[in-house]
This record gives structure tokens, C-alpha cells and sequence, in this order.
């Protein structure tokens, strides 16, 4: 199955906004109300699993500023590429970011986000490409993952896709842990036939 979640920047932005509202997006889509979930960390280019790898600091992350036109070579528009790390945790999520440029204005810049096939991972990439949405007032783009597995409804607003798809208070446990979270809120999906079979690279 083809993961690729993806959205449209609608302006450029930090990737701490990103980061920001992606955390506050995970936490909403795991009913829990803007409560705690693992911070959310960034490092430069695609880390392999059990690699090593050196987070940014928010600093940098501030002067960061991605979602606007790439400079060019040989012939193609270049990508930035980053992974998204959950802190003290080994599932992580791969952004790439690319410029569309095919002559036409306004240009598109697409982050795509390509989780590790667990629930854990499959809830960050969609977290993320919410953040970027919510952050560049963007929007969803048409998702490999499709969107028409978790919704009814043609649906390209981040809000609106976590309003339909966020876990019910109700249905979780003040005593569940963050994978737990996880993998209840993707399993709300029948759609998705029990997929991801694994619930997180961490044991």
C-alpha cells in the first residue's frame, strides 16, 4: 500500500509552525485535547531506522523557513527532505518538499510525508501533513493513503479531517499509553482492513 500523506502549502512558513500545530493536530486526532504527546523532533534529510541522527534546535527550526519556491538544477526543481522523530520512541515519519513548478501560477509546494508502516508512524505522517496545512493555511492534497478511507466526503480542509476522523474522548483510557492511542485511533477505520498490522517500532 502507497502511505504518501501530502498537503498543499498555501505560504511559506517556519518548520516550527509546523512542528507546533502537527503536535497539536496528533493530539487532537487522539482525543486528547491538547494533552501531551512525545515531542515532536526534526532532523535534516532521511534518516534510516536505527541510524544515527542529530535533532534540530528550535532555533534553527524558527529560521527555518519552508513551502515557497525552490531554487533550480538540472532542469528539475530540488527537494528538501527531513524526518520527523517522536521523542524516546523509534517510529518516525520521512517530509520531502517539492516545488511543482510546470510554468503556472501560483506555484505548488507539496510536503509529502511517508510514515514507518506502524500505527504510531501512520498517525505522525498524518499529523504532520495536517500541521502543514493548518500552519501555511493550505490544504489536504490527494493522499496515496486515501483520504476516502478514513472519510465519507471529499474533504481538503486539515480542520475539517480532524473533526471527522479524531478518536471520541470517550473511547480511550486515561491509563492508555501513546501507541495504544494510536493504534485505537486508526482502528476506528474498517476501511483500512486492520492495516498497520504493527503498532509501533518501540517496544
Amino acid at each position: 500500500m502507497s502511505v504518501d500523506v501530502s498537503s498543499y502549502f498555501g505560504r511559506p512558513v517556519s518548520m516550527a509552525a509546523i512542528i507546533d500545530r502537527a503536535a497539536d493536530a496528533l493530539s487532537a486526532l487522539l482525543g486528547l485535547d491538547h494533552g501531551p504527546v512525545p515531542d515532536l523532533l526534526v532532523s535534516e534529510e532521511w534518516a534510516r531506522p536505527g541510524a544515527p541522527w542529530q535533532a534540530l534546535d528550535r532555533p534553527v527550526l524558527e529560521h527555518l523557513i519552508v513551502g515557497g519556491p525552490l531554487r533550480r538544477g538540472s532542469g528539475k526543481a530540488d527537494s528538501l527532505a527531513f524526518t520527523i522523530h517522536l521523542h524516546g520512541m523509534a517510529d518516525a515519519a520521512w517530509l520531502m518538499i517539492m516545488d511543482h513548478d510546470d510554468g503556472c501560477e501560483p506555484r505548488e509546494i507539496v510536503g509529502y510525508v511517508s510514515p514507518q508502516r506502524t500505527c504510531v508512524g501512520v498517525a505522525l505522517a498524518i499529523a504532520v501533513g495536517l500541521g502543514i496545512a493548518l500552519a501555511s493555511d493550505g490544504k489536504l492534497h490527494e493522499w496515496q493513503l486515501r483520504v476516502d478511507a478514513f472519510v465519507d466526503e471529499p474533504v481538503d480542509s486539515p480542520g475539517r479531517f480532524t473533526e471527522l476522523t479524531r478518536t471520541p474522548v470517550s473511547a480511550s483510557r486515561d491509563d492508555m499509553g501513546f501507541a495504544a492511542r494510536c493504534e485505537l485511533f486508526l482502528r476506528q477505520f474498517p476501511r483500512l482492513g486492520g492495516w498497520p498490522r504493527d503498532v509501533s517500532l518501540s517496544a
